[in-house]
């Protein structure tokens, strides 16, 4: 829930990123390097808006100089579209269900581990 305690969005969000950064502090309480993080992700959903404007709006190829090309913003939006979904990852709130979405090293070493053994058990049967 929000209170008069909160931090107000950052100057300079725009719908999407402002609409994310107000609906994730709704549900959750961060610390202040998370909010930082939360600040960053907000900012890459308003670029990745951007760039789909701007490939809608010029159409996927363009033409260059040497012809027809890939638009510039198709691989700006897919390499920040990793680079947020890594940012999420390590924010670390829950999915939908209510899954932690940071898996640690070690814990998926474990879980493959415990998948193997299980799966040379059946098979041992």
């Amino acid at each position: 829930m929000t209170s008069e305690n909160d931090p107000q969005p950052p100057a300079g969000l725009r719908d999407r990123g402002e609409r994310f950064w107000t609906r994730t502090l709704e549900y959750f309480d961060l610390e202040p390097g998370e909010i930082e993080l939360l600040t960053e992700i907000a900012r890459a959903l308003d670029r990745l808006t951007d760039l789909d404007e701007a490939a809608r709006r010029d159409g996927t190829m363009i033409e260059s100089s040497q012809g027809m090309r890939l638009h510039p913003a198709i691989a700006e939006h897919r390499a920040l579209s990793l680079a947020t979904a890594r940012m999420l990852s390590q924010l670390g709130l829950p999915d939908e269900d209510g899954t932690p979405t940071v898996v640690s090293a070690k814990s998926a070493a474990a879980k493959a581990r415990e998948a193997r053994l299980n799966e040379q058990s059946r098979i041992a049967r």
